[in-house]
């Protein structure tokens, strides 16, 4: 008779009878993952800044005199000042960049608006700048290079779509493609290859030339 228990039985003990024990197979342990980079950077991190709170503590307990601050004690303020002062750099960048981005886009929708009001009367989407009206105070229109996230480069290609950038004061190129007035003028953001002018010519679709840049204004 087969048994896997072993009530009473003691190590060392024969079995009683015919009885056999069976002995169970070990567990199998589970691996420990590797931990990503970035966690083993922070566990990291955390040792080293108990150590430096233990050299504090020693330091403290033997060195401090009764009105000042030991070495141990200055440098971790120190460290700690310096990771709180680049955390706060790192967020005011992108927030700076995020508003400037955000004001050349804003820009690109007030030309965008007086696009649409000349194609809305005359059919077709204009390249000369002069050919616009409504555009803000603050807010000029070129068929060059955006110089700012107020300066809105305009094209227009051969085949209607409608091309115009700003560049921001981070260096951002922001693009907008729009299509022809005659297809419903939908509107796509694009991204200009890293060291592109910020032209509006060079936001048309690939293989689109620009029209001249001449005024598309009837006569009369």
């Amino acid at each position: 008779m087969l048994t896997t228990g072993r009530p009473g039985r003691e190590r060392g003990d024969a079995p009683v009878g015919n009885q056999q024990y069976v002995a169970f197979p070990p567990k199998k342990c589970k691996q420990p993952r590797t931990p990503p980079p970035w966690l083993a950077g922070w566990l990291a991190l955390c040792r080293m800044f108990r150590t430096v709170v233990i050299m504090h503590e020693s330091g403290r307990r033997e060195h401090r005199t009764e009105n000042g601050f030991t070495l141990i004690e200055l440098m971790v303020v120190l460290a700690i000042a310096s990771i709180l002062a680049a955390f706060v750099g790192i967020g005011v960048r992108l927030l700076i960049g995020d508003a400037s981005t955000a004001s050349a886009t804003g820009s690109i929708a007030e030309v965008q608006a007086a696009e649409a009001a000349f194609a809305n009367g005359f059919g077709v989407y204009t390249p000369y700048p002069g050919d616009l009206q409504g555009i803000p105070n603050g807010t000029t229109v070129t068929s060059g290079v955006s110089t700012g996230p107020s300066s809105v480069s305009i094209a227009v290609g051969t085949d209607g779509t409608l091309a115009l950038t700003a560049q921001s004061k981070s260096g951002v190129c922001v693009a907008e493609q729009v299509t022809s007035e005659s297809v419903g003028g939908s509107e796509n953001s694009i991204s200009l290859p890293t060291g592109t002018t910020c032209t509006a010519a060079n936001a048309l679709p690939s293989g689109v030339s620009p029209e001249p840049v001449v005024s598309q204004r009837p006569p009369g």
